[in-house]
């Protein structure tokens, strides 16, 4: 081979390979667009469990303010398994769900700040893996 046709060659394979870094950008971008949609609809989705769990513990726990009897008749007692329901419908509700949703939010806003960073670290980790 000639020194032309061997820079020739390297030409092309820059160019081919400007190409395709370019693409691969182009898909990190939209995988980090993809990753804050489904960051914020999971901020979303706690939310809603957080509403409609605590409105049925109080459906269907409550009576007259104060939590319903099983037929045992005792009230509040973590033994029994109406406590029980309301202490992990409370538990998710006042401490798992929130903390998912914190988290998220961080996630999202950092996503939204800088989604260039965020696209470049998918693409170094994804190549260097």
């Amino acid at each position: 081979m000639t020194p032309d046709q061997i820079n020739d060659l390297i030409q092309q394979l820059l160019n081919t390979g400007e190409i395709l870094a370019s693409q691969a950008y182009i898909l990190a971008m939209r995988q980090i667009l993809l990753k804050t949609i489904l960051d914020a609809v999971s901020i979303v989705i706690c939310f809603i469990l957080i509403l409609v769990i605590n409105r049925l513990v109080d459906k269907l726990y409550k009576e007259d303010g104060n939590y319903k009897y099983d037929n045992t008749g005792k009230y509040d007692d973590l033994e029994e398994p109406i406590s029980v329901v309301v202490a992990i419908g409370r538990f998710l509700t006042w401490a798992v769900f929130p903390f998912v949703m914190v988290v998220n939010l961080f996630y999202v806003i950092s996503y939204l700040v800088n989604p260039s960073w965020y696209a470049i670290e998918l693409l170094i980790t994804t190549f260097l893996k």
